[in-house]
């Protein structure tokens, strides 16, 4: 598994005539951040799903219904937030479930917490549109970037 952050730090936190990091943090987000070859879990709910936070993801599953959740609301151990637009590729001979991050969290209008499925051999586009009080609401574009 390959995971790269292009995460640049072209300023540098601490005393200056300004403090960058919240500039460092937002410069970040439109960066392509990648994770490949992520085995999706073969815990099929939200709380044992595979965890992603990178922007473009390759995901393999081996059994029907293996599952990936979204990111939450909040930042990485880092401080970068976490993206709010994600591309999952669904290399494995099975479908994936995708999880929204959050107990609370919406995808595609399915109610709080509730997945959406991911079909083998495709990809699909998730945007989170709204983040209020640390819930997530999430569309997606499906069906029509298959390779």
């Amino acid at each position: 598994m390959a995971e790269v952050t292009n995460t640049p730090q072209p300023l540098q936190p601490g005393f200056r005539l300004f403090d960058g990091s919240l500039l460092n943090a937002l410069l970040a987000q439109f960066l392509l951040s990648t994770d490949s070859g992520i085995v999706a879990s073969t815990v099929q709910t939200r709380v044992g799903a595979k965890k992603l936070t990178q922007v473009v993801n390759q995901v393999l599953t081996a059994n029907a219904s293996d599952s990936v959740s979204l990111p939450p609301s909040g930042t990485n151990a880092n401080g970068v937030p976490y993206p709010n637009v994600l591309y999952i590729r669904n290399d494995g001979p099975q479908t994936c479930k995708v999880w929204p991050g959050g107990a609370n969290d919406v995808l595609d209008d399915g109610g709080a917490g509730v997945n959406g499925t991911l079909s083998d051999d495709n990809g699909a586009l998730y945007f989170c549109i709204s983040d209020i009080g640390g819930v997530r609401t999430w569309v997606t574009l499906a069906g029509t970037i298959a390779t």
